[in-house]
């Protein structure tokens, strides 16, 4: 019964420190896309040239590979190449708000 006992506990304290670990990485997560985020500077898409531009991001759960098309001056669609994430990152609703918008600089869509 003892030992029994012993362990429940070791476990419970193995779940205890994974998941305490877990939460750090997350919120450490959270912190550097709050940093890159704020480090973003607004691009006028009228004083681009019409093209394909391609661009990447990636961080702990999340890693995306885009392009974005430019016709006369706007942009006319950003295109996922490639993503990784976890649950509930889908960029998918993202996209189409950078476009509806004409910026890069619109929070993430949720929900």
């Amino acid at each position: 019964m003892m030992k029994r006992r012993r362990i429940i506990l070791i476990l419970l304290i193995c779940l205890v420190i994974i998941m305490a670990a877990l939460s750090m990485r997350l919120w450490s997560m959270q912190r550097n896309i709050s940093e890159d985020f704020s480090q973003l500077t607004h691009i006028d898409p009228r004083q681009l040239s019409d093209g394909r531009y391609e661009g990447s991001y990636s961080e702990f759960l999340v890693s995306v590979r885009l392009e974005v098309l430019i016709e006369n001056g706007m942009i006319t669609a950003v295109n996922i190449l490639e993503q990784s994430s976890g649950p509930g990152y889908d960029a998918a609703e993202t996209a189409e708000v950078i476009v509806r918008r004409q910026t890069p600089l619109v929070d993430s869509v949720s929900g």
